[in-house]
């Protein structure tokens, strides 16, 4: 029907063709191929595309009126009678009975309740049989005393084929508008018969009703829903089904071409306030449901900018991919459920969507594109096939298989009796030194208890085989590699992470890793091999070798045990509520063993349990000093049954290589429950983690629902982290005026390769990091519960209370650390990035750094240390440190001068690692936040804030007023003035700000960045047009004072030091203010000297000229900018039009 023509027939529809045409398929690789599926019904060909308004029978009609509670008012206005009756039934005819799905029953709330208390009431009185008759007819049981057994036996019979079933015990849903929907479909899978139905239209029911669909959309826009879904057989399904329903031609056809508002033919029933559901495919391909989703999202978000009430609908994938296929699966009951349970409101179907997609996006992930060359099961991994040399040997073996003995028995004993040299990456020494027992050769840690190295290296030869960690390769002596290497990545894919992001590597960065792609390549075209070794090794690891090493062909072998499932708890909602059962699990006698990816909740549960009087061993980083917890990792079950903790807390440090009781019973393990805590890292160490302690016993877990990632991660997108590498690259290039046009390197294309999935998988895990891990553990096999927390005020302070202690304590510690001589800046870092450090010393190593960066202050004061270090994690002196980098931005941009170079000059150009304070100071100089760190106040409606505001958004705060206030709809926003900085503030400062935020939103969580505490102090004005007035509550604590004070002056000093060292351009010094000539800058009010030749002198005032440039033409800068000879100068005048808001164009 034609919508725009009165709803007459349309030319345009859908058509048995006489010679259906085939269109041709697009194939995954992007590969077009004849297609196999003709279309049986087809549109006209040459027509403009339009939305589908199908014809309604009388009948249907009457369905779709029936179910909306206007049966009534159909009746009347189609002149068919409230009591019209069939001819059948007028002459005295038998009803005729009917078979089909019988599906959801629509009824009249009061008109039920009346004929139901009839039928009891016949029922009742001694005329049973017309009460029975009722009854049955309107779905009510009657009086008790009718003869109910041989009833139910006659009602199953008619019913239900496969019977056992009364549907008068099946529960009612009740809808929103009241109408009470009753089914007889309750148990899905069940096929059943229609009883006797009674229709008042026997003669012209199949009849087209003319005029419905002006009728339907003349009443009002809340009582008349309708449903929108793709394809003209789903609309029609629905509409037989007695839902009103329009179908699009595609699911991104409710929109004209070109155009971003609703189709012409959707406009005239898409008013205010009426109930619209969504009921797109359920597609199982990931592509397709990408697109799909996101259609539906773009469809509702127009639909709500027209103010309908918008619901999406859904269904298991199982039921059938179309709405259609859903009905003829399980009939009627599908109805209820798009119209109750299935259709949730846009917001929450968008977050059950991202959710659904991404646990797509990480199922593939997890999926190896190569072929297995051996797949086999059991307990143990079976033994290995011969290395075949030049080629890359991948292990894929689940957890507690036997992986490290099997590759030390079969492959590096045979390799070590050939004469092959081999090499153990590990990601952590305590790992790597277990390994290398095993596989009997040596860890790189072996030669610090010898006490002649040279003796050590000759002991290598004669056993030619290392473990070590990635970055102490270049210790390997150059003779290792005069024969074939074996190099062997256990823990394939933490090594390669460990290795690409660099995190302990620091300034060494761009020296191991071509030592590591050396080492690699060498592997392979020696003869020797590579073998990387993992539980569920991802594809990306793999690739990664495969670039570095050059290597053509690699081997897959899958090995996979059926482990016993274990019984879990996921706890959400509180975590204070968490806290408080693990406090109750504390006061049990029973020993506790708990993990957690926070190193954090470590140190405060060990501080909570010790003050309960129990033996509690935390084992991480900081406790592991000099190997003291050597036995725990080299022999898990023998540390235990000699120390018997009553708490064990392990942190990320053990998520790799260890095994406790692996080969025990759960009733006869020696901890009884699990306990983790998961707010930090993704889904995959946390799975490593649960994965150390191997019985099946109880996993009680807290894992929030989302996770914040770091910057790269919450692109969620590879090709949009793989841009950001390569601008962060140039920008830090154009900030610091160096050089960066150069090719990447093979290596780096790898490690960008590698870091883009990484990063997106990563990302995509924290964004749903419950999900994730429920996921994850059923897919294990385990059995999974999930039970929602309330706080608990108590546990919470409890909290709190002990990390003010932690905070105390580390405040004391720290001040007793003496500085002594030759503890320079340079010792401090080269501390800081040693592997073999000891926590004292990278202590005073802080220390010292800190005593640098803050001028004057000792540190010697554990009150001080307290205030300015240590409380809230260091938010003063973070904060502190961001504000006088703003107030000084030449010193900032010299204090990472050299950092910036060394990366750009680095063989391995890391743009995920790049220097960020400066930019961060000169975005939030940009920004203007330093404006409001004053004693003065501010509102939304002050100018501060609006201009702030108005620099984050890109937009008018006066124009996006006026349209927020009036209710404008979605597609009459005002257009952005300027790109703004959302989108940077998001990336470095991690900071959500967009349009929908007033300027006090955005600037409250900017000034909560420099460690200030916000508060409202005043709301003057009545109703609802008070608008609060917000202060900084603490600018003048004296401790914050001091510090900002000593950052100021070693900024100062480092600019000064940097101006000073510089050579001064090769220009004739002379005294510019005497011999220049002015010119007159037509509306500026000042003169500014035109062509200057700059003194000496005036290189440190240069300051002054900037105030004068501001004001004048852009081509008075050009000519001022050409008169700078040098580096210096080019670098200055960038500086220069970036503070300047009148030049900001021409630095870039």
């Amino acid at each position: 029907m034609d919508p725009l023509n009165n709803f007459e027939p349309s030319e345009y529809g859908r058509f048995k063709a006489d010679t259906p045409r085939t269109p041709r398929q697009k194939l995954d690789s992007g590969e077009w191929v004849e297609g196999d599926k003709a279309i049986k019904y087809d549109a006209p060909a040459g027509m403009p595309f339009r939305v589908f308004w199908p014809k309604v029978s009388i009948f249907t009609g009457y369905k779709i009126a029936e179910g909306i509670g206007e049966k009534d008012g159909f009746l009347e206005r189609f002149r068919l009678g409230k009591n019209t009756k069939s001819r059948a039934r007028s002459e005295g005819e038998k009803e005729p009975e009917r078979e089909g799905n019988i599906g959801i029953r629509y009824f009249n709330p009061s008109r039920l309740n009346r004929r139901a208390k009839r039928a009891t009431n016949a029922g009742t009185t001694g005329d049973s049989q017309t009460g029975v008759e009722q009854a049955r007819k309107f779905g009510i049981r009657a009086g008790k005393n009718l003869e109910q057994n041989e009833n139910r036996k006659k009602k199953r019979k008619q019913h239900f084929t496969n019977g056992g079933f009364s549907p008068r015990s099946n529960p009612s849903i009740k809808n929103k508008s009241g109408i009470r929907i009753e089914s007889t479909a309750q148990i899905p899978g069940l096929t059943y018969k229609r009883e006797k139905t009674y229709s008042p239209f026997e003669e012209n029911g199949n009849e087209e009703c003319t005029g419905f669909w002006e009728w339907y959309l003349s009443l009002p826009v809340k009582k008349a829903p309708f449903v929108i879904t793709e394809g003209s057989k789903k609309a029609a399904a629905l509409i037989s089904s007695g839902i009103a329903a329009v179908a699009l031609p595609g699911v991104d056809m409710w929109h004209a071409k070109g155009e971003s508002e609703l189709h012409p033919d959707l406009k005239p029933f898409c008013t205010k306030q009426r109930p619209i559901i969504i009921a797109f495919d359920q597609d199982k391909k990931l592509k397709t449901t990408h697109h799909v989703g996101w259609q539906t999202i773009k469809l509702g978000n127009t639909l709500e900018g027209a103010k309908c009430r918008v619901r999406v609908a859904s269904w298991p994938k199982d039921w059938g991919k179309g709405i259609d296929d859903a009905i003829v699966a399980k009939g009627g009951f599908l109805l209820g459920w798009v119209i109750q349970k299935g259709a949730s409101n846009l917001i929450d179907w968008q977050k059950s969507f991202r959710t659904t997609k991404a646990l797509g996006e990480l199922s593939r992930s997890r999926q190896v594109n190569l072929k297995p060359e051996r797949e086999t099961e059991g307990e143990y991994l079976p033994d290995l096939p011969t290395l075949k040399p030049g080629i890359i040997h991948v292990v894929d073996a689940t957890m507690n298989t036997g992986k490290t003995f099997r590759i030390g028995r079969d492959w590096v004993q045979a390799a070590l009796s050939q004469g092959i040299r081999v090499i153990g990456l590990s990601p952590l020494n305590s790992l790597g030194k277990q390994t290398a027992a095993e596989w009997g050769i040596f860890h790189v840690h072996d030669q610090l208890k010898a006490e002649d190295k040279k003796e050590f290296w000759e002991e290598v030869r004669k056993r030619p085989g290392m473990v070590l960690c990635p970055d102490s390769i270049g210790k390997l002596p150059q003779w290792f590699f005069d024969t074939p290497v074996l190099l062997i990545v256990d823990e394939g894919n933490q090594v390669t992470n460990h290795i690409c992001q660099g995190e302990t590597l620091k300034s060494r960065y761009g020296v191991v890793l071509p030592q590591i792609e050396e080492v690699a390549k060498h592997a392979i075209q020696s003869g020797g091999s590579i073998v990387l070794a993992e539980d569920g090794i991802p594809d990306r690891a793999i690739q990664f070798w495969q670039a570095i090493s050059g290597a053509q062909t690699t081997r897959y072998f899958r090995h996979r045990k059926q482990g016993v499932p274990w019984p879990t708890t996921i706890y959400s909602g509180a975590v204070s509520g968490f806290r408080a059962k693990l406090l109750a699990q504390l006061e049990q006698p029973e020993p506790l063993f708990f993990v957690s990816s926070s190193q954090r909740e470590c140190k405060r549960l060990e501080k909570i349990a010790s003050a309960m009087g129990k033996k509690v061993f935390r084992i991480d980083s900081e406790t592991n000093e000099g190997g003291a917890y050597e036995m725990f990792f080299s022999a898990p079950d023998k540390w235990i049954s000699i120390f018997k903790p009553e708490v064990l807390i392990l942190s990320p440090s053990g998520k790799s290589g260890l095994s406790i009781q692996g080969k025990v019973k759960a009733v006869e393990a020696y901890f009884k429950t699990v306990w983790a805590y998961f707010p930090a890292l993704d889904t995959d160490t946390h799975m490593q983690i649960l994965g150390r302690y191997r019985p099946s016993v109880e996993r009680h877990i807290y894992c929030p629902p989302f996770i914040a990632g770091n910057a790269d991660e919450q692109m969620g997108s590879r090709k949009r982290i793989k841009q950001q590498f390569t601008a962060n690259i140039h920008q830090i290039a154009k900030l610091f005026a160096l050089q960066s046009e150069r090719k990447d390197t093979q290596l780096e294309v790898a490690i960008q390769n590698y870091l883009a999935e990484a990063f997106t998988i990563s990302g995509l895990q924290k964004s749903i990091a419950q999900s994730a891990l429920i996921a994850r553990l059923e897919n294990a096999g385990h059995d999974v519960k999930i039970e929602r927390l309330e706080g608990d005020e108590a546990a919470a302070q409890t909290w709190k209370d002990f990390q003010e202690i932690i905070w105390i304590e580390e405040a004391e510690q720290f001040a007793l650390i003496e500085i002594e001589e030759g503890q320079t800046v340079d010792w401090a870092w080269a501390t800081l990035d040693s592997m073999e450090s000891t926590y004292e010393s990278r202590i005073a190593a802080r220390k010292v750094l800190w005593r640098d960066a803050f001028p004057g202050i000792s540190f010697d004061d554990p009150v001080m240390c307290y205030e300015m270090l240590f409380k809230d994690y260091g938010k003063m002196r973070k904060g502190i440190q961001l504000q006088a980098r703003i107030e000084n931005l030449e010193g900032t941009r010299e204090q990472e001068a050299a950092s910036a170079q060394a990366i750009l000059d680095s063989p391995v150009r890391s743009g995920h690692r790049v220097p960020k304070n400066y930019a961060k100071a000169l975005l939030l100089e940009r920004i203007g936040i330093l404006s409001l760190i004053s004693e003065k106040t501010w509102s939304n409606a002050d100018r501060r804030a609006i201009t702030i505001w108005e620099k984050c958004t890109g937009q008018s705060y006066k124009e996006w007023s006026v349209w927020r206030d009036t209710g404008a709809k979605a597609n009459q926003k005002p257009e952005r003035k300027g790109k703004g900085f959302s989108e940077t503030i998001y990336y470095w400062l991690r900071l959500q700000t967009n349009p929908t935020q007033t300027p006090v939103d955005i600037c409250n969580k900017l000034i909560r960045k420099f460690g200030f505490t916000v508060d409202a102090i005043k709301r003057p004005g009545g109703g609802n047009t008070r608008d609060r007035i917000y202060q900084i509550k603490d600018l003048n604590n004296p401790f914050r004072k001091k510090l900002l004070e000593a950052s100021r002056i070693k900024l100062s000093r480092d600019a000064s030091a940097t101006r000073k060292g510089r050579v001064p351009p090769p220009v004739q010094i002379m005294d510019a203010e005497k011999t220049l000539p002015t010119i007159r800058v037509s509306g500026s009010g000042c003169e500014v000297q035109k062509n200057p030749q700059i003194g000496e002198s005036d290189w440190l005032d240069a300051h002054d000229l900037l105030k004068q440039a501001r004001l004048a033409g852009a081509e008075v800068v050009e000519d001022l900018q050409k008169s700078f000879v040098g580096l210096f100068g080019i670098d200055f005048w960038v500086q220069l039009c970036h503070q300047s808001p009148a030049f900001r164009g021409l630095a870039t």
